[in-house]
């Protein structure tokens, strides 16, 4: 079994990042997401960080996928236009001008 534990100052800023018990690495900002197998499905979402180190690290995740899972990397690619259309949709617009053209 491998285990990962995060250390939070007393404010639930992140600390730093252990592995298997080893020597910790200091970190800033984590996103943590999992999926639990049940009926109907449920899972976690843990966000510690501000919203640009969470956006750029989605970001890096993504371009890391083009690479070496380029099937991921569509999968986010899908998600990310859902994203746009939703949030166009919650804000009462059709459409929304993105930064390479609009989106429907």
């Amino acid at each position: 079994m491998k285990e990962v534990t995060l250390h939070l100052d007393e404010h639930g800023h992140p600390l730093d990042i252990h592995f298997d018990g080893g020597e910790g690495t200091p970190i800033d900002a984590f996103l943590f997401l999992s999926n639990v197998p049940t009926d109907p499905p449920a899972g976690h979402v843990l966000a510690f960080g501000n919203s640009d180190k969470i956006g750029r690290m989605i970001f890096n995740f993504w371009r890391q996928s083009v690479f070496q899972n380029p099937e991921g990397a569509a999968v986010i690619e899908g998600v990310a236009r859902d994203i746009v259309k939703a949030a166009a949709a919650g804000r009462g617009k059709e459409w929304v001008e993105a930064e390479h053209g609009t989106v429907m």
